[in-house]
């Protein structure tokens, strides 16, 4: 199997995390979003690699009916039903008001996904970062979850290698498409599914076999498993967001402080270079991660970033 610094390329540093071919609305979209990203726990798959992948920093719901109207239609009678009382619509009219909102909003909710996919396609740096928009295979209530994910590939590379048994599976190899070992997951309808995001989160392995097996107890009698919670801050929040769990009672165990002891490390020096590069006047956070990836301007690589 291949180490996983066979998947590094070198770029120039004009290309890492530049979105100059997108629209200016949309620069200033990927600044935010990149921001949250970094913010929460993502910071730990851009800077570091403790965490193959991470997700949340962007969600959206899209409803899983498909319109009985175009868009123009939709927005004809939201302007025009909508422009009046409730009180002075018929039932037929309040149905077709109903209906061209959610029409609406459904070709709102497809315009910005679509959106958020052209501003990821950008967040890449010496071919080592991979984000996208996925959906999820369960839609509830009517609608479908989508969410931004992003794969530091070396880490996952290197974590399907070390667990080569389980991932080999579904023939998933370390030069495996991140989304393709993502939605083996995603698409799974037994405890594989626990294990395989647990991996992909990286959480111990400790903590791992703890969420497969709780969830199969749960599955099999109806009784949730009482546990304890191992929190990683983010620059956002003390808990809540790289968090895992494990037996209650349990002690914390070496390599739980280690991992915790790590990501201090990179958020420490995440905080140090977002006061220089974040607020009115800055150069930003894509400029931040740019100097922060590449020593020079043809060596770009987030293995780079110093700590």
């Amino acid at each position: 199997m291949p180490s996983s610094t066979a998947l590094a390329q070198t770029n120039s540093k004009r290309q890492c995390f530049s979105n100059d071919g997108l629209p200016a609305e949309l620069q200033q979209k990927s600044e935010k979003y990149l921001l949250e990203a970094l913010d929460t726990a993502a910071l730990f798959t851009l800077v570091g690699g403790l965490k193959p992948m991470s997700s949340g920093f962007y969600d959206r719901t899209v409803s899983t009916s498909i319109p009985r109207m175009s868009e123009e239609e939709a927005m004809l009678l939201v302007a025009e039903l909508g422009s009046r009382r409730a009180s002075n619509l018929t039932d037929e009219q309040q149905d077709r008001l109903t209906e061209a909102k959610s029409a609406a909003d459904r070709f709102t909710a497809l315009r910005e996904v679509d959106e958020m996919r052209r501003i990821v396609s950008t967040w890449t740096c010496g071919g080592e970062i991979h984000a996208d928009i996925v959906h999820f295979a369960t839609p509830h209530a009517g609608n479908r979850h989508v969410e931004g994910v992003l794969f530091s590939r070396p880490a996952l590379a290197d974590m399907i290698q070390s667990k080569e048994k389980f991932f080999s599976r579904w023939a998933i190899t370390p030069h495996s498409n991140p989304i393709e070992a993502l939605m083996a997951f995603e698409y799974a309808r037994d405890a594989s599914r626990f294990a395989g995001y647990g991996y992909l989160f990286g959480y111990p392995d400790d903590a791992v076999r703890f969420f497969v097996d709780s969830s199969i107890h749960q599955e099999v009698t109806g009784d949730f498993v009482t546990r304890d919670f191992r929190a990683i801050p983010t620059f956002q929040r003390e808990t809540g967001q790289f968090t895992y769990a494990m037996p209650k009672g349990t002690d914390v165990t070496e390599a739980d402080l280690k991992l915790k002891e790590r990501a201090g490390t990179i958020l420490n020096a995440y905080k140090a270079r977002r006061a220089q590069y974040v607020g009115p006047g800055k150069p930003g956070v894509a400029a931040m991660l740019r100097d922060w990836f590449c020593p020079t301007d043809d060596e770009c690589s987030p293995t780079n970033a110093a700590l």
